[in-house]
């Protein structure tokens, strides 16, 4: 049978419409109208969507900006994706057992896409066992509290990043520098503040709980130079990082 297309307004690329329905689903069980949300969308009113109807990823992406809405969750989308079992999940199943390339499988997503990566790199082999180990590997995440604790759970992979600074952590943030300046002065800190935060708590951790080197522990919080990083260690602590490991060890 041949895929059928929703209306929209825009030109390919296409997702499958069938991806949001851990959404869907979600919004039935908490007893939303999830038929007539799609039915005001355009969109077809069945729960759960069918593999053949293909939109655009701006429909896409407001349809999951709307179900957060009709479920009062601003956080529907991490709670789903916490308790998501990739491997079930239909379109990455699929996909994961048809792909032979990693281009072969991105092309399984999205329809019309023109992918920007090197030729060669589409053409390197999906490893299925690979993929199938770090599923189930993942591990749950606490949801982020506040405006504070999502840039620390944003940052924190790049606390070892030596180029990570306030104009690349805003990016990263999915922020605008003043956008996300003007924020935080409202809460009474800085971007700079909050980068610097994270990588003593890393620092300290690393000091007390392993035998790593200074020089090391420099390394996993971006400092290349141990000079450098033990001066702005006892700045942000107040004692050197060997006065704190021996400290805290005892």
């Amino acid at each position: 049978m041949q895929a059928r297309m929703a209306k929209s307004n825009t030109n390919l690329p296409l997702v499958r419409l069938s991806t949001v329905n851990p959404f869907l689903l979600e919004l039935d069980r908490r007893k939303v109208d999830t038929g007539a949300l799609l039915l005001g969308m355009g969109l077809p009113g069945t729960v759960p969507a069918t593999d053949e109807v293909f939109v655009s990823a701006l429909t896409i992406y407001q349809l999951i900006e709307n179900t957060a809405s009709v479920a009062n969750d601003s956080y529907l989308g991490f709670s789903i994706g916490q308790d998501l079992d990739l491997q079930a999940w239909g379109p990455i199943a699929s996909a994961a057992a048809e792909a032979g390339t990693i281009g072969d499988l991105l092309n399984r997503f999205i329809r019309g896409a023109r992918l920007s990566f090197p030729t060669e790199w589409q053409f390197e082999a999906f490893e299925k066992s690979a993929f199938h180990a770090g599923s189930q590997s993942a591990t749950a995440s606490p949801i982020p509290g506040s405006l504070i604790d999502s840039i620390h759970f944003a940052l924190s992979p790049h606390v070892h990043e030596t180029n990570l600074t306030v104009e690349r952590a805003a990016k990263i943030c999915g922020f605008s520098r003043r956008r996300l300046a003007r924020d935080l002065r409202k809460k009474g800190t800085t971007l700079a503040k909050e980068i610097a935060n994270l990588r003593a708590r890393r620092a300290g951790k690393a000091l007390v709980e392993s035998d790593c080197l200074i020089s090391e522990v420099a390394l996993s919080v971006g400092f290349v130079d141990p000079t450098v990083f033990s001066r702005a260690f006892k700045n942000w602590i107040g004692q050197s990082p060997q006065e704190y490991r021996k400290q805290h060890r005892t």
